[in-house]
């Protein structure tokens, strides 16, 4: 559902010292090529002017009735000046404690940018939303109801599933699962970073397997979500989802989801061409 009585437009601020065109964005295209989250893929061609550019990082707030809508919103390089062309999108969840700035805290914009100008993934739009639920449930209503509509109206998104992606840390990737699989074929890939699962968790295997995204889960070595987390990939690679955990040196703190930035980019960008 739209929000009844919010205009269409955006109170948009910078954040990123350098970044250009800190516009209102306007309503879409695509670019080539293919990123594999696990090998390197072919060079991304890139128009000149763009070819060492940055992306543009800015907090927009929704002036309606209730509580705003606040996110932080990433646009690629050029996206001011690429006229109709469409983007695919990733949405991005914090974890619990934290809010719409903690994506941009462990690098999403200086990643992005260094893999986009080296021909490694092709441009995207990230969101990262203030979601404020008390529970996976409550995100997930708040995404599907306020989030996606809202992008759509205001970004050059594309929103075929293979183009629109989601993921979360902590609390948001618990989220980002629970989403993902009670609607698939809404979302090409989900990603649970140190997810905060729990035993429930297991009933989406059916959904994830039937026609779901593709899986992907990290923790840290040292984290003590660590034991729930690979359980729950061991339950769904029996019950047939096709699930990628990683599991790498670290905690579950923002140092350890910094060092992952890169991997997470191209596990998201794998299939945008």
């Amino acid at each position: 559902m739209r929000r009844s009585g919010a205009p269409a437009l955006l109170a948009v601020v910078g954040l990123a010292a350098g970044c250009t065109h800190p516009t209102a964005p306007s309503p879409s295209s695509s670019p080539p090529g293919v990123v594999s989250p696990t090998r390197p893929g072919p060079a991304v061609a890139q128009p000149a002017a763009c070819a060492h550019g940055r992306g543009t990082l800015s907090e927009a707030a929704e002036l309606g009735p209730g509580a705003p809508l606040r996110t932080i919103v990433y646009l690629p390089p050029c996206y001011a000046t690429s006229g109709p062309r469409r983007y695919p999108t990733l949405i991005l969840l914090h974890g619990g404690g934290a809010d719409e700035t903690q994506w941009p805290d462990i690098g999403l914009a200086t990643t992005a940018d260094r893999l986009i100008n080296q021909g490694r993934i092709p441009p995207f739009i990230a969101v990262t939303p203030r979601t404020g639920g008390p529970s996976t449930r409550a995100v997930e209503a708040f995404v599907l109801n306020e989030l996606l509509p809202w992008m759509d109206e205001q970004l050059r998104t594309r929103t075929a599933s293979r183009d629109r992606k989601i993921g979360g840390i902590s609390l948001g990737g618990a989220s980002a699962l629970r989403i993902a699989g009670d609607h698939p074929g809404l979302f090409g890939a989900v990603g649970g970073h140190s997810p905060a699962v729990k035993p429930s968790d297991r009933d989406l295997a059916a959904s994830l397997a039937d026609r779901g995204p593709e899986v992907w889960l990290d923790v840290g070595q040292d984290d003590s979500l660590r034991p729930a987390v690979e359980d729950l990939a061991a339950n769904w690679r029996i019950n047939h989802v096709a699930v990628e955990l990683r599991v790498s040196q670290g905690r579950h703190d923002r140092a350890y989801w910094r060092s992952q930035m890169e991997s997470y980019l191209l596990f998201y960008a794998n299939g945008w061409n």
